[in-house]
Formats: C-alpha cells, sequence, structure tokens
C-alpha cells in the first residue's frame, strides 16, 4: 500500500512502541551502563528469512523496476523517466539467449536491490536495539554491493554486531580464478572497547572474512567454482590477525604495548563468533549420512574438471574435510573452545533434511545449528533454531506458563520434538534468539542456577509499506 498522512503517523507510532520494547529486551554489552540492559553468557543470534530476488543469476538480471508494486501505466511513465542508452541496452540483454549482448560495467537501478537494502536497514537497527551479536541471512540473498552496502553500515552505526552474509554468486571479468565462486562472507564490526585494542582506530572499515562454497546441491543443477582446502571456520584468531595485517599495511609497526593489547583482546574479549562453524546449504550433507561420502567426491570431480582443475584431489578433499568438520565439531577437543553452533545459510526445498541435520547435531556432540532459508524460486522457508528442545518432549499443562519469555512461552522459531516451531513456508520474520554455547545441553542434574540453554528474545514479522523513499 502507499504511505498517506494517517498512515505515516501510524506507521511513527508503531516504531516508537517497538523501538521500546526491545529496548527492554536489550542485551548488555561491555562497559553498558543501561539499567534496561541484562548481561549474559549467551549468544544472541538473529535470522532473517527473506522473500528476495536471488542472487545466483547475473546481476544484470535485476537491472530496472521489476516487482515494484505499481500499475502498469506508472511503470511505463517511470520507464520513460528512467529510459536512457545504457537502461534500453541492459534491458535488452536481460532476455534468455541475449545475456552475451552485455559486456560493459556500471552503476544502474535495480530495484530488487533497493528493496533488499531497505529490509536489511530495519533489520540490522532492530538487531542494533536488541544488543544481538550475529544476524545470519539465506544462501544467495544478497550481491557483492550489498556486502560493500554493509560493511559501510556496520562501521557508522552498529558496533559490536556481525553478520554472516549469506551468499552471493560472483561473476569476475577480470581474475579468473575467482570467477563463477559462490562466496560466503562474514562481517564484524569491533564493538568500541576492542579497536584499539585490535590496533585499528575508529576509521577502520569493518573486518571482512570470506570463503567459497564447495559442495554443490545437485538436485538445483547448482553451477559454480568449487572452494579448495578444508573447511574451516571463517572466525579465527588466524583469519582475524591476516585482516588486521592488512589493514594496518603502511601504519608503523607494532610496539610492546600493542601487542600486549592484541592479544588480551583475542584471549579475554574476542566475540562469541568464536564457538561458531558455517556450513554453505548442501555442505551439510557431509554430515548426514556416510553414504554421501562418495557421491560427494564424485560431484567435486566433475566440477574441479569443468574449472580446469586436477579432478583426482576430490578424494583428498572431502575425506580432508570430514575429519576438520568432526575435529571442530566434536566435543573430545583439545585446548580450545569447540564449535558449538552450526550456522547454514540455505537456499533449499528440503527443510526436513536440515532440521533432521540439526537434531542429529544435538543428540551426538551437544551441537546448535542456526538453519536459515530463503523464500523464493524453489527455497520453502522454515527455518529456525535448532537445540534440545529438538530432541525432549515436553507436556504442556493446563494454566501453565512453561517458559518466561517474551511471549508467554511461545518459541516461535525454535524446533519442537513435535515438529513445531520452525517459521512457515511464506514467513518473512526475523527471529532473534539466545544460545548457550557452552551448555547447549544442559545435563542431569542440572546446575542450579543455569538459564535455559536456548531462549526465543524476538519474533518480528516483516510488513512492507511502500512510500515517497520506497519500501
Amino acid at each position: 500500500m502507499f504511505e498517506s498522512t494517517k498512515s505515516a503517523e501510524v506507521l511513527s507510532h508503531l516504531r516508537q512502541r517497538q523501538k521500546i520494547s526491545l529496548s527492554r529486551r536489550r542485551r548488555a554489552e561491555p562497559g553498558d551502563v543501561a539499567s534496561v540492559a541484562r548481561a549474559s553468557s549467551h549468544f544472541r543470534v538473529a535470522l532473517l528469512q527473506l522473500r528476495s530476488q536471488d542472487s545466483y543469476s547475473h546481476p544484470l538480471a535485476e537491472v530496472g523496476i521489476d516487482g515494484i508494486p505499481l500499475g502498469q501505466g506508472a511503470r511505463d511513465d517511470l520507464i520513460s523517466v528512467l529510459s536512457n542508452r545504457d537502461f534500453r541496452a541492459v534491458r535488452a540483454a536481460a532476455t534468455p539467449g541475449a545475456e552475451h549482448l552485455w559486456n560493459q560495467e556500471m552503476a544502474l537501478i535495480s530495484w530488487p536491490e533497493h528493496r533488499r537494502r531497505a529490509v536489511l536497514t530495519e533489520a540490522l537497527q532492530a538487531c542494533h536495539l536488541l544488543g544481538v551479536e550475529l544476524l545470519v541471512l539465506p544462501e544467495v540473498s544478497v550481491r557483492k554491493d550489498t556486502i560493500e552496502w554493509m560493511k559501510r553500515e556496520l562501521t557508522l552505526h552498529y558496533p559490536g554486531l556481525s553478520i554472516l552474509a549469506g551468499t552471493y554468486r560472483n561473476f569476475s571479468s577480470t581474475v579468473e580464478s575467482e570467477h563463477l565462486k559462490e562466496i560466503t562472507t562474514l562481517l564484524w564490526r569491533p564493538e568500541n572497547s576492542l579497536v584499539t585494542q585490535l590496533g585499528l582506530d575508529a576509521r577502520s572499515p569493518t573486518i571482512e572474512m570470506s570463503r567459497g562454497k564447495k559442495y554443490r546441491s545437485v538436485t538445483a543443477h547448482e553451477l559454480f567454482r568449487p572452494h579448495l582446502g578444508k573447511l574451516a571456520p571463517l572466525f579465527s584468531d588466524e583469519s582475524v590477525l591476516d585482516v588486521i595485517s592488512d589493514l594496518r599495511s603502511g601504519s608503523e609497526s607494532w610496539r610492546g604495548s600493542d601487542i600486549k593489547g592484541l592479544i588480551n583482546a583475542l584471549v579475554n574479549d574476542s566475540p562469541k563468533l568464536r564457538y561458531c562453524m558455517e556450513l554453505i546449504c548442501s555442505e551439510i550433507f557431509l554430515l548426514t549420512s556416510p553414504a554421501n561420502r562418495r557421491p560427494l567426491e564424485q560431484e567435486l570431480e566433475k566440477m574441479l574438471a569443468l574449472f580446469s582443475e586436477d579432478p583426482k584431489q576430490a578424494s583428498n578433499e572431502v575425506t580432508d574435510d570430514l575429519l576438520a568438520v568432526g575435529d571442530l565439531l566434536t566435543f573430545a577437543h583439545g585446548r580450545r573452545e569447540r564449535r558449538s553452533v552450526l550456522i547454514v545459510p540455505a537456499h533449499t526445498s528440503r527443510s526436513n533434511d536440515y532440521w533432521h541435520a540439526g537434531q542429529a547435531s544435538v543428540l551426538a556432540s551437544g551441537t546448535a545449528t542456526v538453519f536459515c532459508n530463503a523464500v523464493f524460486d524453489g527455497a520453502n522457508g522454515e527455518s529456525c533454531f535448532i537445540g534440545i528442545d529438538s530432541v525432549t518432549r515436553s507436556k504442556s499443562q493446563v494454566g501453565v506458563v512453561k517458559l518466561l519469555t517474551s511471549y508467554h512461552g511461545w518459541q516461535k522459531g525454535i524446533l519442537q520434538a513435535d515438529g513445531q516451531g520452525p517459521l512457515s513456508g511464506k514467513d518473512q520474520a526475523l527471529v532473534v534468539v539466545d544460545i548457550d554455547p557452552v551448555h547447549v545441553v544442559s545435563g542431569k542434574p542440572r546446575p542450579q542456577l543455569l538459564p535455559e540453554p536456548m531462549a526465543l528474545v524476538a519474533y518480528m514479522p516483516i510488513v512492507e509499506v511502500a512510500g515517497a523513499r520506497g519500501v
């Protein structure tokens, strides 16, 4: 609908009430003295289930105003205003069989990207008000341009927030080894109290860590250049040090006090991202059954040969990944924190497979799973957080509120043992949950004052209103 004066007043009042409500549920940050903020050892994570144009296709598919909520007459008038030689040329190329006609690189208007940023702006603001530490987006839900925009937003407005920015399919005309990779990106804007300890300053850009997807979805007929090298968490001491070294290149050398501050930051103040391990959509089939091992090798061989790589290395790659991921998730770990939170951005119609994988991970290793699926073109949503509640049945009692959540015990977005809880196949929503990364499974007897290992903080459906500034 279009925004009138009356609806603008209603929206303004709604935003004010929402801000008050979210602030009451805010997680305290280091040095936060706000009386409404509550300190917690839990890891506050948000997932955004979104109906969005997928970024598997070339960016030219998103040029223009397709999807804008206007009548045909208004659309034609708008196109006539926007139209120029470049706009007409790219529109002509954005048809099946004509894509080769476009070989330029330039910035052009895109309604899908505008809408994407509008929704993400609201999600980022809500996450900031709630003190969210990690926001997870679905697979192929962003573009490279979206990543750059989010980096600027985090740097300017959202200290302490990280984003696992789904994936995007990279189209490169200059670096062949990067062309057609499907890249997942972790963006981390350190809290202000950490910036100096890390040897950075307030003007330093957001820290970015990324890798390519490795194992394709066969049923979705995916085509991308596979990542080579062992699967590993995006956030680690080594990866952070690599980025900081790059950001400081050209600066004066490290002093003793700088090194001391850096070590203290990594050892004592490192974010809870250190508990996370990421698997992109179909990569999770590496864990679901030993029967998948040989098919994964065969598919990897096929993709490596297609991109002129040695297919013989596929067997060792799969073996190394099985060992590496198993070592990261196991409770039989060494002197480091266990990777107890599995983050799975997805674009799939097989949500049931991911639920079962999450349940198996809870039972096998006490691992919580964040399954963030899209709602678009074959992706059927049903995103959820998967913890001990997904395998532990409990009877409902008449007249009793079981959990003291913000919704009187309602756990929307958290998978229950009876299959209830996940978002629907049509929902667009932001779900915020507190996860205990140490006590994913509390055990018996349970420590006397140990909070619930997983609890709902906020469920926020997305309502889109088109106005003078767009969505």
